[in-house]
């Protein structure tokens, strides 16, 4: 029996699946890794807002809030790190936490 006719059929069965899903998958690894490299950037910016928030507090050390936010900020924005009220009220209550459990 001459089994080339099926072969030739399956063949492109499977080209034509390849033509669908190809462009399928290449989008789902795409958004996959955008939304790691965003995962990666955050953590990069949170754990540069610690340093800058640890920094504050040894400059300024007890309440001073005010001047502590205002150095963050512009140590962010010289930096062109780009955060936002909620990140840093965030980071500052993070910090608090670390120091106070680590007393």
């Amino acid at each position: 029996m001459d089994w080339s006719p099926i072969v030739n059929v399956l063949i492109q069965i499977a080209a034509g699946l390849l033509t669908v899903l190809a462009p399928l998958i290449a989008a789902a690894a795409f958004a996959y890794l955008a939304n790691l490299a965003s995962k990666v950037k955050n953590e990069q910016v949170r754990a540069a807002l610690l340093e800058l928030v640890f920094a504050a507090e040894q400059k300024y050390g007890e309440g001073n809030g005010e001047l502590k936010r205002a150095y963050v900020e512009e140590q962010a924005a010289a930096s062109n790190m780009k955060i936002t009220e909620g990140m840093l009220e965030g980071t500052v209550f993070n910090y608090l936490g670390k120091t106070a459990s680590a007393e």
